[in-house]
């Protein structure tokens, strides 16, 4: 006599939807980044903000942060940030939004 499917079939089922919560946490809890010729949007964490490329002095990346500084210097955003650094200078460069490599702070 063969064992009892059902005990198998709502494992896979418990598994699948707890994959799909820490999916949508975790979609829920990144940041993702969309840069173009005028704006920078962040959208994370259920908000959206909106810079102007040309209010943006330096943007880069440190400690897996993404920072936004405006012309002066003055902090205008710090957000955990898990994208490739390399991938968020290319999109800035891209569209002519400044981007510096490294902390300004920092000395070479």
């Amino acid at each position: 006599m063969l064992p009892s499917p059902w005990p198998t079939v709502l494992a896979a089922v418990v598994g699948a939807l707890a994959g799909f919560l820490l999916g949508t946490i975790a979609s829920h809890e990144s940041l993702s980044v969309t840069v173009s010729a005028e704006y920078v949007v962040l959208t994370g964490k259920g908000e959206q903000r909106k810079f102007a490329c040309n209010e943006i002095g330096r943007a880069f990346m440190e400690d897996k942060q993404l920072i936004l500084l405006d012309r002066n210097g003055q902090n205008l955003t710090r957000q955990d940030c898990g994208l490739k650094p390399r991938r968020l200078s290319s999109a800035f460069l891209r569209h002519g939004c400044p981007w510096s490599e490294g902390s300004p702070d920092r000395t070479a």
